[in-house]
């Protein structure tokens, strides 16, 4: 394999690497816009169905119907959190491999001896291309790594060892504890 060979190499990694950071990192905006905007841990329907239980206490195919929601939102919840804190490695690691080969075919061109003739307006546009890909691709990730940082963790909003006494924000009702145990 030439020089030639691994240059063309290590620029094709890192187009596939930059490809991949700018898809995990429109996947982690996404993922951050979505929970910010619905909170999966509070729904209407389940505020629904717990008035509708305070109504009717014994009514048990409700408080069955309540645990069911209850244990969805907490899958999504918690598979959000999982995507947030994989999505962030992911990104990281493709940051990683972008950098190194660029860096990669950058000391392999600065081997080569005789550098092509490059004309001052090819050189001027290359610079300013190159400027902007750049700022865009630092504002992206940058973005990215915010979202993941600033996503709401709503489990720091109940207190409590084992998620007991604590105060529905909505409600203002403290949650009623059901012990279950083998029956």
């Amino acid at each position: 394999m030439n020089i030639n060979d691994k240059i063309k190499l290590s620029v094709n990694i890192a187009k596939i690497a930059g490809v991949f950071c700018i898809a995990v990192s429109a996947l982690l905006l996404l993922n951050y816009y979505q929970v910010s905007k619905s909170d999966p841990l509070e729904s209407e329907t389940m505020k629904t169905l717990i008035e509708r239980l305070a109504s009717e206490p014994g009514n048990n195919e409700l408080k069955e119907d309540i645990r069911n929601l209850d244990l969805l939102a907490r899958k999504a919840y918690f598979n959000s959190q999982w995507q947030i804190v994989s999505g962030s490695y992911m990104l990281l690691f493709g940051v990683i491999v972008f950098v190194l080969s660029l860096r990669v075919a950058f000391s392999l061109k600065a081997k080569i001896e005789h550098p092509e003739q490059i004309v001052e307006n090819e050189l001027l546009t290359r610079k300013l291309s190159q400027k902007w890909l750049l700022i865009s691709g630092v504002g992206l990730l940058g973005l990215a790594f915010t979202a993941s940082v600033f996503t709401v963790n709503h489990l720091d909003l109940y207190s409590g060892p084992g998620l007991v006494n604590v105060e529905t924000p909505i409600v203002g009702q403290a949650i009623e504890v059901i012990e279950v145990g083998n029956e």
